[in-house]
């Protein structure tokens, strides 16, 4: 009888979404597109908009931080807590906090899941792309928002403006 071969080890299917998002192969990585923001500017509510960069990634964080909470072994926070306005003094201890969690959601992603207790796995797998879902939606509107920041000041810049 011929030798058994091994079977490639695949990534699962969240382990290669968090790859992409963290790697930039879609949207920038979440360390650049939060890179290069002043607090001051993080904090800003541009006209029509209805919160800051610095509002929705706190947002996301939040929800993060409920959401990874049982995974993490930490405390989740109360949802009330969603939606403050929040102080440009606060920009680095968030921007911090929210890619620290992203990455330790990636890691939990890649190392895989406990397959001796399916109902535990499969609320990690839920509570992972939820949480993948969620940061990428709220990046996507910190990518536009930034964007806007720079072409209002652009616009300002210019003569005649």
């Amino acid at each position: 009888m011929p030798p058994k071969r091994k079977r490639p080890v695949l990534k699962s299917d969240i382990a290669e979404a968090f790859e992409q998002v963290s790697e930039g192969r879609d949207i920038l990585h979440p360390k650049r597109l939060l890179s290069r923001i002043t607090a001051a500017d993080a904090a800003r509510k541009l006209p029509g908009v209805p919160y800051s960069i610095l509002d929705n990634l706190a947002h996301a964080d939040l929800w993060q931080r409920i959401f990874l909470a049982p995974m993490l072994g930490t405390r989740a926070p109360s949802y009330l807590e969603d939606w403050k306005q929040h102080e440009p003094s606060e920009w680095e201890e968030v921007r911090k906090g929210f890619l620290e969690r992203f990455e330790a959601a990636r890691r939990l992603a890649a190392e895989g899941f406990d397959k001796t207790d399916k109902a535990k796995a499969d609320s990690a797998r839920a509570r992972l792309i939820q949480t993948l879902i969620h940061d990428a939606y709220h990046l996507g509107q910190i990518n536009l928002l930034k964007r806007m920041l720079r072409a209002e000041k652009a616009g300002k810049s210019r003569p005649g403006k």
